[in-house]
């Protein structure tokens, strides 16, 4: 079933040059209105006449729950595919989402993969016998709370099979390459193995999924890998976060590791406070570009950040945050076949709604071509881009403005790689029916999982939340009495649905603390954290 809407837009936003920090419109209300809305912002230096006229078309998937697309990627078609995860359709709480679209983003089929309990989909690789491959986590099957989760399927989405990795404690799949040999490499994170507070987790299967070799990297504290690469015959190259290494709080991670996965070479990239590589992606030149997110430069300025190093991880140039009130965190990056930039954000403030889907066109430099928001009048958030065989550009996400239920996976579609300023937004709805509802309400996601280690605190400790929802969330600190010991902190979103706060032990009073996790003002977690 599908729902067809169509609105006329005019330009989303001018860069300042100077600081390059967008300048969001407003957008209008996404409910059924004629005429046509107007606004055209200047910057203090720079006016712009108006473009051509281009056209955005918006595609939502997704039932009466929470529906989210983590990543998209061309098919052998010439179609997409979507991985994400769902709480409108499965077998569990949440289950792995797949949609397989055309080339123009119609629906072809969806499926739900995972068992009773919780799982979530993060990558996906279409593979070389054009089937796909799928990774994320799971607590239904395998040793511990949480699982790597590797899903096998034909070309039309049946499964062939899936597998688990992981010990007896928390363990999570976050990027997904296949290797020459029909194998596949896994990055992401450990604790049931490792050194310290969570580790980088890689992880060589054979084609069947089979375990070849697994090794852990990082140091006494928190560290992640987020997005990994494929550098010939010879080099995974990963991105991620730590903060066992570096400067201040969390640092921007690169490693580099070998085919056996020998550790060759680090890199830290930060300043006094966090920052976080959510993507790397590969330059024409044999550099890396690595996207993500920093506060380092500005107190209480965040926003998203890109890095351009050479082929050994040396800084090129880096693109970091500038003042603004919003807070951007940028997720995936892609370099077009023009050498230019495509960036795939979530915006908070600035846009039409508590927060946009912000869309970054890059040249080659880092200086800013174009940068639209799109958004209705909720929450919107960008995951992924990619680039079809057709040259079409899509940005994936999910949103709650347009769609069937709280949240829906949201695709947009620009016809050409380079994104004008100005454009048509046609929206079509897809209500997938086609999948057996889950036993449970649908309207909500799982409480979130919290662990906190080392407790006892003796110099330091990690709060990590492990949810689908990681913005709003704080850590409040009280005495046995109830007094207050900390003011409300704020968790850092580190990638792949998990956020953190790493503590010091500072003036922290001897003794009991109890902790408190909020949400938006309502408690999630609570407990006890000893304090030596």
């Amino acid at each position: 079933m599908f729902k067809k809407e169509k609105y006329t837009f005019s330009k989303q936003g001018i860069r300042n040059q100077e600081n390059r920090r967008l300048k969001k419109s407003y957008l209008p209300s996404m409910k059924p209105f004629t005429g046509i809305f107007l606004s055209l912002l200047c910057s203090a230096f720079l006016t712009v006449a108006q473009t051509p006229v281009d056209t955005a078309f918006i595609y939502t998937f997704g039932g009466k729950g929470n529906d989210i697309c983590n990543q998209i990627r061309p098919a052998a078609d010439n179609g997409f595919i979507l991985i994400g995860t769902t709480s409108s359709f499965g077998a569990g709480n949440t289950s792995m989402y797949a949609v397989k679209t055309d080339a123009n983003c119609h629906h072809l089929w969806s499926k739900t993969y995972g068992g009773a309990q919780i799982q979530a989909g993060l990558a996906v690789v279409p593979t070389i016998d054009k089937g796909f491959a799928f990774l994320g986590y799971t607590t239904s099957f395998g040793n511990g709370g949480y699982d790597v989760y590797l899903v096998k399927t034909d070309s039309i989405g049946n499964l062939e099979w899936q597998k688990t990795y992981g010990g007896p404690d928390w363990d999570f799949g976050y990027s997904l390459k296949q290797t020459h040999d029909g194998g596949f490499i896994i990055c992401g994170q450990t604790y049931s193995y490792g050194a310290g507070n969570g580790d980088v987790y890689l992880i060589r299967t054979t084609a069947l999924g089979d375990t070849l070799w697994t090794h852990t990297y990082g140091g006494s504290g928190y560290d992640t890998g987020n997005s990994i690469l494929l550098q010939g015959d010879s080099l995974y190259t990963i991105a991620g976060a730590t903060t066992s290494f570096g400067k201040g709080d969390t640092n921007i991670y690169f490693l580099q590791v070998d085919t056996n996965g020998l550790l060759k070479n680090t890199r830290t990239f930060g300043c006094s406070r966090n920052s976080v590589a959510y993507c790397i992606a590969p330059e024409y030149d044999r550099g890396y570009l690595l996207f993500g997110s920093m506060d380092s430069i500005t107190p209480g300025i965040r926003g998203q950040v890109l890095i351009k190093t050479d082929y050994s991880g040396n800084l090129i140039w880096m693109l970091p945050p500038n003042a603004s009130p919003y807070q951007d965190f940028g997720k995936e990056v892609t370099e077009a076949p023009d050498h230019t930039y495509l960036c795939s954000s979530a915006a908070d403030g600035g846009g039409y709604g508590s927060s946009s889907l912000l869309v970054t066109h890059l040249d080659s430099s880092g200086a800013w071509l174009a940068g639209p928001s799109i958004g209705g009048n909720n929450n919107q958030y960008g995951n992924s881009v990619t680039i079809g065989s057709n040259r079409n550009v899509l940005f994936a996400g999910e949103t709650s403005s347009w769609g069937m239920g709280d949240f829906d996976a949201l695709v947009v579609r620009f016809k050409t790689d380079s994104i004008v300023q100005v454009y048509y937004l046609a929206v079509t709805s897809f209500a997938d029916t086609s999948l057996p509802a889950a036993g449970i309400p649908t309207n909500s996601l799982p409480a979130p999982g919290v662990r906190v280690s080392p407790n006892p605190l003796v110099t330091e400790t990690s709060f990590l939340l492990q949810t689908q929802t990681p913005d709003q969330y704080t850590l409040s600190l009280y005495d046995a009495s109830g007094a207050s010991v900390a003011t409300p902190i704020p968790f850092v979103r580190t990638g792949n649905g998990q956020a953190l706060i790493h503590l010091q032990r500072g003036a922290l009073p001897k003794g009991v603390l109890l902790y408190e996790i909020k949400d938006a003002g309502q408690t999630v977690g609570s407990g006890k954290l000893i304090v030596e």
